[in-house]
């Protein structure tokens, strides 16, 4: 009896071994299915997200990774588990840092930037175009912001990326005067803060 336990026991845990082998090819197969090779971190770690926070706006950063709003692969892109391409999946969530959700804004916002430091080609130019859009949006945050280290906000790259985007000097005045409206309404105790920002897009038209 006591040689049939013993037998048992050896059995069950050679089961949990073959198991666990199994269950690690699978979760394996997984991900090679859900992440393409365009986007694999270990293939194309000069286009993930290097940089991780304890908190962004005061909620901590599980807050947002467990959040059911937020666009699955902007969370793997913010653990790194995910390169940026010229693909659907890379522009939606870049796209979603204009969501109308205020609560999870910041989390959009701050892989945008990182995704804004690395990008070129293509995404580039798609970049360009949601970074004017949200600063005609949420001039006042975007103003805010700025103030916070940790976003490592590179203005002058996000002067260029604008500058590049509005080409005219006819579109840049538009896109001001659209902004300074808002910011004499919505805070404007910031103008002497949206000043230098405008003067650096100048300096970027084509």
């Amino acid at each position: 009896m006591a040689v049939l336990i013993f037998g048992c026991w050896c059995l069950s845990n050679e089961m949990k071994f073959i198991f666990a082998i199994i269950l690690l090819f699978t979760l394996n197969g997984l991900y090679s299915q859900n992440i393409a090779d365009k986007n694999d971190p270990l293939q194309n770690p000069l286009f993930t997200n290097k940089i991780f926070l304890d908190q962004i706006a005061s909620k901590p950063i599980d807050f947002y990774l467990k959040h059911n709003d937020i666009n699955e692969t902007a969370k793997l892109f913010y653990k790194g588990q995910y390169a940026i391409y010229d693909d659907e999946e890379t522009f939606a969530f870049i796209g979603s840092l204009l969501t109308k959700n205020s609560e999870i804004r910041p989390f959009y916002f701050f892989v945008f930037n990182q995704v804004l430091n690395l990008s070129d080609g293509a995404i580039s130019e798609y970049v360009g175009g949601i970074a004017k859009k949200y600063i005609e949006l949420y001039p006042c945050e975007f103003i805010s912001i700025m103030t916070y280290s940790n976003y490592r906000l590179d203005i002058e790259k996000w002067a260029q990326y604008i500058g590049f985007e509005l080409y005219t000097t006819t579109n840049y005045y538009e896109f001001t005067n659209s902004i300074e409206k808002r910011i004499a309404i919505e805070c404007n105790y910031m103008t002497s803060n949206w000043t230098p920002i405008r003067n650096h897009i100048k300096k970027y038209l084509e």
